[in-house]
Protein backbone atom coordinates (compact mmCIF):
# COMPACT_ATOMS: atom_id res chain seq x y z
CA UNK A 1 0.00 0.00 0.00
CA UNK A 2 1.66 3.77 -0.92
CA UNK A 3 0.15 4.08 2.78
CA UNK A 4 3.61 3.79 4.18
CA UNK A 5 5.72 5.96 1.92
CA UNK A 6 7.07 8.98 3.33
CA UNK A 7 6.24 12.66 1.91
CA UNK A 8 8.61 12.72 -1.11
CA UNK A 9 7.97 9.13 -2.47
CA UNK A 10 4.22 9.83 -2.56
CA UNK A 11 4.92 13.31 -4.08
CA UNK A 12 6.80 11.26 -6.78
CA UNK A 13 4.32 8.31 -7.14
CA UNK A 14 1.70 11.25 -7.91
CA UNK A 15 4.24 13.17 -10.58
CA UNK A 16 4.12 9.92 -12.39
CA UNK A 17 0.65 9.31 -12.21
CA UNK A 18 -0.11 13.10 -13.28
CA UNK A 19 2.77 11.95 -16.56
CA UNK A 20 0.67 8.84 -17.54
CA UNK A 21 -2.55 10.97 -17.32
CA UNK A 22 -0.58 13.58 -19.40
CA UNK A 23 0.32 10.91 -21.85
CA UNK A 24 -3.29 9.43 -21.97
CA UNK A 25 -4.58 12.69 -22.56
CA UNK A 26 -2.41 13.36 -25.50
CA UNK A 27 -2.27 10.64 -27.74
CA UNK A 28 -6.44 10.36 -27.17
CA UNK A 29 -5.93 14.59 -28.48
CA UNK A 30 -7.84 15.68 -24.91
CA UNK A 31 -10.22 13.21 -24.77
CA UNK A 32 -11.13 12.97 -28.40
CA UNK A 33 -11.45 16.89 -29.00
CA UNK A 34 -9.62 16.42 -32.20
CA UNK A 35 -8.53 13.28 -34.45
CA UNK A 36 -5.59 12.58 -35.31
CA UNK A 37 -3.86 13.81 -39.09
CA UNK A 38 -0.79 12.66 -40.94
CA UNK A 39 0.87 15.90 -39.84
CA UNK A 40 -0.22 16.00 -35.83
CA UNK A 41 0.75 12.37 -36.16
CA UNK A 42 4.16 12.90 -37.22
CA UNK A 43 4.47 15.56 -34.70
CA UNK A 44 3.36 13.43 -31.87
CA UNK A 45 5.41 10.16 -33.05
CA UNK A 46 9.24 9.06 -33.57
CA UNK A 47 12.48 9.20 -32.35
CA UNK A 48 12.82 13.05 -30.43
CA UNK A 49 9.24 13.64 -30.65
CA UNK A 50 6.41 14.25 -28.44
CA UNK A 51 5.47 10.79 -27.66
CA UNK A 52 9.05 9.63 -27.62
CA UNK A 53 10.12 12.35 -25.02
CA UNK A 54 7.34 11.63 -22.55
CA UNK A 55 8.40 7.95 -22.41
CA UNK A 56 12.01 9.35 -21.73
CA UNK A 57 10.34 11.09 -18.94
CA UNK A 58 8.95 8.14 -17.23
CA UNK A 59 12.56 6.10 -18.02
CA UNK A 60 14.38 9.29 -16.09
CA UNK A 61 11.64 8.75 -13.39
CA UNK A 62 12.50 5.24 -12.99
CA UNK A 63 16.01 5.62 -13.31
CA UNK A 64 16.59 8.68 -10.85
CA UNK A 65 13.97 7.28 -7.77
CA UNK A 66 13.84 3.44 -8.95
CA UNK A 67 17.11 1.86 -9.35
CA UNK A 68 18.12 1.66 -5.16
CA UNK A 69 20.57 -0.53 -3.68
CA UNK A 70 20.04 -2.13 -0.68
CA UNK A 71 21.66 0.65 0.97
CA UNK A 72 19.39 2.87 -0.13
CA UNK A 73 21.51 4.37 -2.90
CA UNK A 74 20.40 5.12 -6.47
CA UNK A 75 22.23 2.18 -8.15
CA UNK A 76 23.81 2.01 -12.08
CA UNK A 77 23.44 -1.47 -13.61
CA UNK A 78 24.79 -2.38 -17.14
CA UNK A 79 21.03 -3.43 -18.07
CA UNK A 80 17.96 -3.21 -16.91
CA UNK A 81 18.07 -6.86 -16.79
CA UNK A 82 20.64 -7.16 -14.17
CA UNK A 83 18.50 -5.61 -11.31
CA UNK A 84 14.69 -5.65 -10.30
CA UNK A 85 13.52 -2.66 -9.15
CA UNK A 86 10.02 -0.59 -8.25
CA UNK A 87 9.84 3.37 -10.16
CA UNK A 88 10.58 4.91 -6.61
CA UNK A 89 12.78 2.17 -4.99
CA UNK A 90 10.21 1.13 -2.91
CA UNK A 91 10.38 -2.85 -1.67
CA UNK A 92 6.87 -3.59 -3.91
CA UNK A 93 4.80 -2.10 -6.40
CA UNK A 94 3.27 1.41 -5.46
CA UNK A 95 0.57 3.38 -7.65
CA UNK A 96 3.44 4.59 -9.59
CA UNK A 97 4.50 1.12 -10.99
CA UNK A 98 0.20 0.65 -11.65
CA UNK A 99 0.21 3.55 -13.47
CA UNK A 100 3.10 2.76 -15.86
CA UNK A 101 1.66 -0.63 -15.93
CA UNK A 102 -1.98 0.38 -17.10
CA UNK A 103 -0.74 3.15 -19.34
CA UNK A 104 2.27 0.78 -21.18
CA UNK A 105 0.68 -1.98 -20.75
CA UNK A 106 -2.53 -1.04 -22.73
CA UNK A 107 -0.41 0.86 -25.53
CA UNK A 108 1.52 -2.54 -26.07
CA UNK A 109 -2.23 -4.82 -26.17
CA UNK A 110 -4.00 -2.24 -28.17
CA UNK A 111 -1.72 -1.05 -30.48
CA UNK A 112 1.07 -3.38 -30.85
CA UNK A 113 3.79 -1.50 -33.26
CA UNK A 114 3.99 1.17 -30.03
CA UNK A 115 6.22 -1.54 -28.57
CA UNK A 116 9.16 -0.54 -30.55
CA UNK A 117 8.84 3.23 -29.12
CA UNK A 118 8.30 1.72 -25.22
CA UNK A 119 11.20 -0.91 -26.04
CA UNK A 120 13.65 1.73 -27.25
CA UNK A 121 12.66 4.95 -25.08
CA UNK A 122 11.55 3.54 -21.46
CA UNK A 123 13.26 0.17 -21.03
CA UNK A 124 13.01 -0.36 -17.42
CA UNK A 125 9.69 1.22 -17.01
CA UNK A 126 9.10 -1.69 -20.34
CA UNK A 127 10.81 -4.09 -17.73
CA UNK A 128 8.53 -3.24 -14.52
CA UNK A 129 5.39 -3.83 -16.96
CA UNK A 130 6.46 -6.95 -18.07
CA UNK A 131 7.23 -8.03 -14.26
CA UNK A 132 3.52 -7.03 -13.19
CA UNK A 133 2.15 -8.68 -16.38
CA UNK A 134 3.78 -11.47 -15.07
CA UNK A 135 1.28 -11.33 -11.53
CA UNK A 136 -1.46 -14.19 -12.09
CA UNK A 137 -4.24 -11.48 -11.07
CA UNK A 138 -2.99 -8.70 -13.09
CA UNK A 139 -2.55 -11.22 -16.08
CA UNK A 140 -5.93 -12.69 -15.48
CA UNK A 141 -7.50 -8.93 -15.12
CA UNK A 142 -5.35 -8.18 -18.27
CA UNK A 143 -7.42 -11.27 -20.40
CA UNK A 144 -10.80 -10.72 -18.74
CA UNK A 145 -10.34 -7.19 -20.37
CA UNK A 146 -9.16 -8.45 -23.72
CA UNK A 147 -11.92 -10.88 -24.22
CA UNK A 148 -14.49 -8.79 -22.76
CA UNK A 149 -13.02 -5.36 -25.28
CA UNK A 150 -10.94 -6.41 -27.91
CA UNK A 151 -8.87 -4.22 -29.32
CA UNK A 152 -10.70 -1.37 -28.76
CA UNK A 153 -8.69 1.36 -26.63
CA UNK A 154 -10.69 4.95 -26.71
CA UNK A 155 -13.51 4.04 -28.32
CA UNK A 156 -15.17 6.34 -31.21
CA UNK A 157 -13.56 8.91 -34.32
CA UNK A 158 -9.96 8.99 -32.23
CA UNK A 159 -9.97 5.33 -31.96
CA UNK A 160 -10.44 5.32 -35.96
CA UNK A 161 -7.62 8.01 -36.43
CA UNK A 162 -5.31 6.56 -33.98
CA UNK A 163 -5.40 3.15 -35.07
CA UNK A 164 -5.23 4.92 -38.61
CA UNK A 165 -1.98 6.25 -38.12
CA UNK A 166 -0.23 3.54 -36.05
CA UNK A 167 -1.68 1.27 -39.18
CA UNK A 168 -0.12 4.07 -41.60
CA UNK A 169 3.18 3.55 -39.73
CA UNK A 170 3.43 -0.04 -40.66
CA UNK A 171 2.75 0.24 -44.33
CA UNK A 172 5.41 2.79 -44.62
Amino acid sequence: SDDALDDETAALALKIVLDCLDIISEISRSNGAQTWTRESWAEFRGEGKRFDSWLKNLEASACRFGRRTSGGTTATPVSTESVEFWMLGTPKPSTADMAVFALLEQFVRHMPPLKLDVVRAAPSCWSIVERLAAQRNLAAFVARQTAQLGRAFCGGQIQASLFAMIDADEQS
